[in-house]
């Protein structure tokens, strides 16, 4: 599946408020970064790369999940640097099979860390 980078950088972004962790700063960062695929099956996790990460003391600090097309529930798990930049969103689809349709903000439900 082929997601929109606006949609990927949306999501980061509504993880980032939940968590109270959106900046100016933060956001300059986020608008240069580029999204890349991970190997995960198709469950749709991805990289943020801006290469201003320290990719040192990674911690999730926010979840959210919701109900895929097909039926079956997502979780994902927004991680960032000791700093608070987002490094990775992971996707975890509770049967491991690929993503039928990338979440929109609306149909997200948010759990705080």
């Amino acid at each position: 599946m082929t997601v929109p980078d606006v949609l990927r950088y949306e999501l980061v972004k509504k993880l980032l408020e939940e968590a109270g962790l959106w900046t100016s700063d933060l956001r300059a960062s986020l608008d240069e970064a580029t999204f890349r695929d991970q190997e995960d099956g198709g469950m749709g996790s991805f990289s943020v790369v801006n290469g201003k990460q320290a990719r040192t003391g990674a911690r999730d600090c926010a979840e959210a999940k919701y109900i895929d097309a097909d039926g079956v529930e997502v979780i994902i798990a927004l991680i960032v640097d000791e700093l608070g930049r987002p490094t990775d969103v992971d996707f975890w689809k509770v049967n491991s099979t690929p993503l039928v349709k990338f979440p929109i903000s609306s149909e997200l439900a948010i759990r705080k860390k």
